[in-house]
């Protein structure tokens, strides 16, 4: 038995509007991030040193916190960041050290920032 309603995802389901905003390779890269721990870690590349700067293991947090070849990107991307925290309630703001990067990329309001550190970067 068919029936006539349509589909609707519950809020939790629905995807950040920002980046469902955004061009199709730039969202797919985000998501790509956002769901796998280590992505860069491929049958392409099994070396697990970063591509850039040969750290001993590339992983999102390294690209997205430290590797030195993103360091001019990842600079607004912690600003911006550290900024959105400061509005919440709390007693310490949540910069680039204390945020999570899982916590950093299901976060709809660092969605634009992280979309700019993607669209800046190769990572």
């Amino acid at each position: 038995m068919t029936s006539n309603q349509k589909y609707r995802p519950s809020e939790k389901q629905k995807p950040d509007t920002i980046v469902a905003g955004a061009n199709k390779r730039l969202a797919f890269r985000f998501y790509q991030r956002l769901a796998i721990a280590s992505p860069e870690n491929t049958t392409r590349h099994p070396d697990t040193k970063c591509w850039w700067c040969q750290y001993s293991i590339q992983t999102r947090e390294h690209l997205f916190k430290n590797c030195p070849q993103w360091w001019c990107q990842q600079k607004p991307l912690w600003e911006a960041v550290l900024e959105e925290t400061e509005k919440l309630p709390g007693p310490t703001p949540r910069g680039r050290d204390r945020t999570k990067l899982a916590e950093l990329l299901a976060d709809e309001r660092r969605g634009q920032a992280v979309l700019i550190f993607l669209a800046t970067t190769d990572a």
